[in-house]
Formats: C-alpha cells, sequence, structure tokens
C-alpha cells in the first residue's frame, strides 16, 4: 500500500494519478493504433500464431478492464474532493482508501456461468491495476513486436514478389500472350498467405523466394523486351533494313578486294566473302511475316540486330585484311632485297644456299598468284642465312 495521504497532499496525488491515467490512455491508445496490431486484430489467423495472439488478446481484454476500473475509481475520487473546499477528515480517508487501499474489485479467474458457486472477485489498489495492465501491455507488445519483425522481413520481398507478378500480367495482356509465369504465381500467394495468417508459426523458404523472385525478374525483362519490340518494331526494322544495306555494302567492298587480291595472292577458298546480307534480310522477313507471339519475335529480332553489326563489321576487316596481303607482299619483296644487299657486302652473293633461297623467294614474290605464306618462308631463312 501506498504512503497514506495527507490533506495537504491530495490535490498532488489526485494530480500525479491523473498523469498517470493520461499515461496509461495514451499506450492503450497507441497500442490499438498500431498497424500490426490492426492487422492481427484483423486477421483469420491460424496456427501457433492464433495460439499467441488469442492469449494477447486476452492480456488486452484484461487491460481495458483494468483500464476502465482505474478511471470509475478516478471518477470517484473527483468526486469525492469536489465535496468541500478544503478536505476534511471523513474526505481524506475516503481518497485513502480509493487511491491506496485494495478496493477496485476484480473477477476471479475462475468465476463464470459453469461454476456452482463463484468465487469471491478479488480486491487490488490503483497500483496493483498500474502494475497488471503493464504485464498485460508487455505480453501483447511481445506478440506484435514478434510479428512485426517477421512481417518486416518478410513482406518487402513478398511485395516485390506480387508486383512482378501482376505487371507480368499487366504486360502479357497488352502482348495478348500468356504471363508464362509456370507454377510463380501460385508459390507467392501461398508464401504471401502463410506469413500472413501464421508469421510465428511458420517460417519463410527464403532460398525458394530467392529463385522465384530471380526467375520472375527474368521473366520480366523477356515481357518488357516483348512489348517495347511491338511498340517499337517499324523503327527498329527500319534501323535493321539500313544496317542490312551497309552489310551489303560491305560484302561488295570485300568482293571486290577478294577480286583484285586474288589475282595477285594465292589464296584459300574460305577468304571468298560470303552472302551475309541475303541470309540476314531473309531472316528479317521471316520475323515480319511470322505468326509467332512478341515474345518470340523480340528475341529473334534482338539476335538479328546482333548478327547484323557483327555482319557488318567482319565484312569491312574482310576487305581490309584482303588489301593488307598486298602490302605484305610489298614488304616481303623490301626484305628480300634488302637481305641480299647485305649479302653482297658480306660476299655471300655467290654463296650456293644464299643463292638458292633468294632465288625461290624471288620466284614466288614475283610470280603470281604469289604464295604468300611459303615466301615469307623463304624471306626469312634467307634473313638467317645471310645474318649468321
Amino acid at each position: 500500500m501506498s504512503t497514506p495521504i495527507s490533506k495537504d497532499g491530495v490535490d498532488h496525488a489526485l494530480k500525479a494519478r491523473r498523469a498517470e491515467q493520461d499515461r496509461i490512455s495514451e499506450s492503450l491508445l497507441t497500442l490499438e493504433s498500431n498497424t500490426t496490431y490492426q492487422l492481427l486484430d484483423g486477421s483469420a489467423l491460424r496456427g501457433g500464431t492464433l495460439v499467441r495472439w488469442s492469449a494477447a488478446q486476452d492480456a488486452a481484454a484484461t487491460m481495458w478492464a483494468l483500464n476502465d476500473a482505474y478511471r470509475r475509481t478516478m471518477r470517484q475520487a473527483e468526486d469525492v474532493r469536489a465535496r468541500r473546499a478544503r478536505v476534511g477528515s471523513q474526505e481524506l480517508a475516503e481518497l485513502n482508501e480509493l487511491l491506496n487501499a485494495p478496493t477496485i474489485e476484480i473477477p476471479s479467474p475462475g468465476s463464470g456461468p459453469l461454476t456452482l458457486l463463484p468465487a469471491p472477485d478479488e480486491r487490488i489498489s490503483l497500483d496493483e491495476v498500474v502494475d497488471r495492465m503493464e504485464v498485460a501491455f508487455r505480453r501483447v507488445m511481445e506478440v506484435v513486436e514478434a510479428v512485426d519483425a517477421v512481417w518486416s522481413a518478410a513482406f518487402p520481398r513478398l511485395d516485390e514478389a506480387a508486383a512482378a507478378v501482376k505487371e507480368a500480367y499487366d504486360l502479357a495482356a497488352e502482348l495478348g500472350e500468356s504471363p508464362g509465369l509456370g507454377g510463380a504465381e501460385d508459390e507467392v500467394r501461398a508464401m504471401r498467405e502463410a506469413a500472413l495468417l501464421d508469421p510465428l508459426g511458420t517460417t519463410l523458404p527464403a532460398a525458394r523466394l530467392d529463385q522465384v523472385l530471380a526467375a520472375l525478374r527474368t521473366r520480366l525483362t523477356a515481357l518488357r523486351a516483348a512489348v517495347a519490340t511491338m511498340r517499337e518494331y517499324g523503327r527498329r526494322k527500319e534501323l535493321l533494313t539500313s544496317v542490312i544495306a551497309k552489310v551489303a555494302g560491305a560484302e561488295q567492298q570485300a568482293r571486290l578486294a577478294h577480286t583484285e587480291v586474288a589475282v595477285k595472292i594465292l589464296l584459300p577458298p574460305t577468304a571468298r566473302p560470303q552472302d551475309g546480307a541475303g541470309r540476314l534480310s531473309a531472316e528479317l522477313e521471316s520475323i515480319d511475316a511470322s505468326a509467332e507471339g512478341w515474345s518470340a519475335r523480340a528475341d529473334r529480332l534482338t539476335a538479328l540486330e546482333r548478327s547484323a553489326a557483327e555482319a557488318e563489321t567482319q565484312a569491312l576487316r574482310r576487305a581490309g585484311a584482303l588489301r593488307g596481303l598486298l602490302g605484305r607482299r610489298e614488304e616481303l619483296r623490301g626484305r628480300l632485297l634488302a637481305s641480299q644487299a647485305k649479302a653482297v657486302r658480306k660476299r655471300l652473293a655467290e654463296d650456293p644456299e644464299a643463292s638458292r633461297l633468294y632465288d625461290e623467294a624471288r620466284q614466288l614474290l614475283w610470280t603470281a598468284p604469289c604464295d604468300l605464306n611459303r615466301a615469307a618462308q623463304l624471306v626469312e631463312r634467307y634473313s638467317r642465312e645471310v645474318n649468321r
């Protein structure tokens, strides 16, 4: 029991109790406005979460019952204080009884309609009311905070998955195709339901959710590409047609270079330029006439754009490489003549081996078509013979 109140301390004691009452009321209102509390209160919970939340609801009901008892007692105390301007002995005794003594009746846990004789009600003081409310509040908050921790970890990723499913359906509707999610949608729904209705009784399969999210992101990327292709098909087709025309021009240059060089340099069959532009044009026509969905056409169009860019680059390189062979022949001729001059200075011009290598190399380099690889070997051997 608290220290008895003196006449001079009555108003201070009432003020302290009022402040305590305000604090209690604020805590209860804060609890009821808590988003997690509200979601739990309105959800059809199950499993272990239902068991713990039922106990938490009992604790919450106890809090409100105790709060009502506290407020009734305070109203009685305020009425007693309002009788007289100055507190008399009778009022002081009543106030001490109300504010400090165990006068608040609490129904016994054993009382109820099934008992033959109800157990006597328990009487406690305001201080004990506050203590019990704090215990009940902690019990409720333990459940609320535990659920909030699970939801805070799970729902951002589940929300991302749900948003991905919705976007996939929206994109697929625009394409007139199936979203192609497989079982991902059902898995996300099941995970979300388990996390919502039994967060404390189930464990979110994080690794599996990662896999589902990765699959959804991949599918979204494909659907977005398909929508972009559908919207931009005309422009991309026009650009691709232009690139294919450039490929044809580059391949024409390569063919001209091949014709020019083949007269002078011995070339392998693989050096002949291919008709890449024709194949690219045929593929574009096939895509244009295709009855496939935009997802498949998007993949084909992207691959064709990449192939066209590569074909243009390769054709230009091939033309340059072919013409470079003529420069290589001139380089070998220059090296051969320079080595011959050095052989004369060193009095090796009449050396049988050196003379043979020189004659063979010169014969190759000044004969068309020139076997450039064989000529390069002979020039190298002749140079070593002169410099040994």
